[in-house]
């Protein structure tokens, strides 16, 4: 870990792929960020919208404001990955046997066919377009629809990942709208998990301050002071 003062930031929300900035690197690096939050460390920014972005003099990404963060047990992550995994693989059936392992049940009896044929249905939709059109984190919410449909309910701390993974989509697609996300949710997904205790204690000492925040850069993690 390292501290450090910033003196000239810029906000990502004016980040575009037309600016001088390397929109693309600044793109991949905040996607990037959110997924290892939420898969390697276990706890994330849950609202990684552009305006809790900063951009360093360095071009390195600042998240700011941990108001609202979340937090996944390591069973949670395995099981996550898991999931994801079936997600860019295309593979309905290690998808619905994901979803049946992390989803309690309403009572209902399940109908584990009828789910596949269901969640392939909504994977061919989402995999015919082009990579540029394609939107992971509307797909992750149609399964969600789905899933409801089907009388089975997330955890509580799922939802909350869903919806900041389709934040940190967005707000990576703001800047850089040809960015293949498949691609980059399948590399860390592929990733060892792994935890370190130093940085968790570091995002708890982000997460009670509005002057701190952290920069991600080649995989490492940096406490900055902001003002």
């Amino acid at each position: 870990m390292q501290l450090r003062e910033l003196n000239k930031i810029k906000r990502f929300k004016d980040i575009s792929s037309g600016s001088n900035y390397d929109a693309e690197r600044l793109a991949r690096q905040g996607l990037n960020a959110a997924v290892k939050q939420i898969l390697e460390d276990g706890f994330f920014h849950a609202d990684p919208h552009p305006g809790n972005l900063l951009v360093t003099e360095d071009m390195n990404l600042c998240i700011i404001n941990w108001g609202m963060a979340g937090r996944l047990t390591e069973r949670d992550r395995f099981e996550l990955i898991d999931l994801l995994k079936a997600v860019v693989d295309k593979d309905s059936d290690a998808l619905v046997h994901g979803l049946l392992r992390i989803c309690q049940t309403r009572g209902k009896k399940i109908q584990p066919r009828a789910l596949e044929r269901e969640l392939l249905d909504i994977l061919d939709t989402y995999y015919a377009v082009p990579i540029e059109d394609m939107d992971i984190g509307q797909l992750l919410m149609s399964m969600t629809t789905l899933i409801r449909h089907h009388q089975l309910r997330l955890p509580p701390d799922f939802i909350i990942m869903m919806k900041a993974l389709v934040t940190a989509e967005g707000t990576a697609r703001r800047a850089f709208p040809e960015l293949d996300v498949v691609s980059e949710i399948k590399e860390n997904v592929e990733w060892p998990l792994a935890t370190k205790s130093g940085e968790r204690n570091i995002f708890i000492i982000v997460a009670t301050s509005r002057f701190y925040g952290f920069v991600i850069e080649n995989k490492q993690i940096k406490l900055i002071r902001i003002f």
